[in-house]
């Protein structure tokens, strides 16, 4: 998992295959946990497919998850606000 920012991308992220950004801010303010929205996104993705969210802070917890899920992980910062791809691996 990398943190880097914003364009020190890894080699698998292309842009042109994110299939769905999600803005996390607004399930959090609903008191909603967005885990299970985004891993319903995620098991309908094939692989190379990339779901990015964004958030105003370092989504740690969903990272560990997804990379114990064997998804590829980035985490990238500009100022406050991150953005993560998470991938499913080839």
């Amino acid at each position: 998992m990398n943190d880097a920012k914003e364009n020190n991308l890894p080699a698998w992220y292309d842009p042109g295959k994110v299939i769905l950004k999600l803005d996390l801010a607004p399930f959090l303010a609903a008191g909603e946990h967005p885990l299970a929205r985004v891993k319903q996104a995620m098991a309908t993705f094939g692989p190379g497919e990339i779901v990015e969210l964004s958030t105003g802070f370092r989504p740690e917890p969903l990272l560990l998850i997804f990379q114990a899920d064997g998804m590829e992980v980035w985490c990238g910062h500009e100022g406050s606000q991150f953005r993560t791809g998470i991938r499913r691996p080839l």
